[in-house]
């Protein structure tokens, strides 16, 4: 995203479904939708990654992270207020909000390191390995990069 834009905007949240899931085809119907609409609200391409994980009472939950043009946003109010309406009006609990979020500009090592050192929490192997065989356990987008 980096190489695309002079300065990313992270947002991460937790979704926790209703219902024990199989697989992941509402997570990826879900994030379909999710990156549809803000990519057309924002006018700009976006990455996302998503990573579930199976909590004590034996239920997947998600979490959830979307990478924007942060010269077409400036906090995740509009992000979150997107998200929880695709979520609520397909009758899902509304997810978690990370009230952290970042935003990294290219050059910036420090931001960047920061960034990525609250996302390591997503490879934590404690509360994985506990799907059906039909699921992922995550999944990220794909951008190529540009050329500098």
């Amino acid at each position: 995203m980096l190489s695309r834009y002079c300065k990313i905007y992270v947002v991460q949240f937790v979704f926790h479904p209703d219902q024990p899931l199989g697989n992941n085809a509402l997570i990826s119907d879900l994030m379909r939708v999710i990156c549809k609409q803000l990519e057309r609200a924002y006018r700009s391409k976006l990455a996302y990654g998503w990573v579930r994980e199976t909590g004590q009472n034996g239920n997947p939950h998600y979490h959830i992270v979307l990478i924007l043009n942060a010269n077409k946003v400036r906090h995740q109010y509009g992000i979150r207020e997107r998200v929880c309406r695709i979520i609520e009006t397909r009758d899902h609990p509304r997810p978690a909000f990370n009230t952290k979020s970042h935003l990294i500009h290219r050059h910036d090592d420090e931001t960047y390191q920061q960034a990525f050192h609250h996302l390591s929490y997503l490879a934590k192997t404690s509360t994985k390995g506990q799907k059906p065989k039909t699921a992922n356990e995550y999944s990220f987008s794909r951008l190529k990069a540009l050329a500098p």
